[in-house]
């Protein structure tokens, strides 16, 4: 007599289906933008002057007294630089 083997090595242990609840991971309420309110503009110019003043306040912050501007513009480019590799 040939003795019956169980196949399936997980028998006791099936996978739970998922259950999605309805509403669940979905956006209750979408923000829209009026229609009077404009996108800021973009001024390279004015951008670039808060981008150095932000790295010279950062480098006050861990004891520099002074920079020259070879050195912010260094600093600036790097962080143009790496904007290029964020995904975002």
């Amino acid at each position: 007599m040939a003795q019956q083997t169980d196949v399936s090595s997980n028998a006791g242990h099936s996978k739970k289906r998922r259950v999605e609840q309805p509403g669940t991971h979905r956006l209750s309420h979408v923000q829209t933008r009026p229609a009077h309110v404009e996108s800021a503009p973009q001024d390279a110019v004015f951008i670039q002057g808060q981008l150095l003043r932000s790295i010279a306040t950062a480098l006050a912050a861990v004891g520099f007294d002074s920079a020259t501007p070879s050195a912010l513009e260094s600093l600036r480019a790097e962080t143009e630089e790496c904007k290029g590799l964020m995904p975002f």
